[in-house]
């Protein structure tokens, strides 16, 4: 079964989940908006990466 850009959402988002509750847990050691700047680059990152979007079957910005 091949992972679909919906894996990618999901992963990217329970990571994010998990960084900010351990950073609140240990007294905001990250400021919150650059962990949410690297959820959202992370995020997008098949967008602008051709091996990682055919990798979740997706296409690039350029490809659309």
């Amino acid at each position: 079964m091949k992972p679909t850009g919906g894996v990618w959402l999901f992963t990217t988002g329970a990571l994010y989940l998990e960084l900010l509750v351990v950073d609140y847990l240990l007294g905001e050691l990250i400021p919150y908006e650059f962990i949410e700047l690297a959820w959202v680059l992370g995020m997008s990152l098949p967008l602008f990466v051709p091996p990682l979007a055919r990798f979740f079957d997706m296409k690039t910005v350029w490809e659309s």
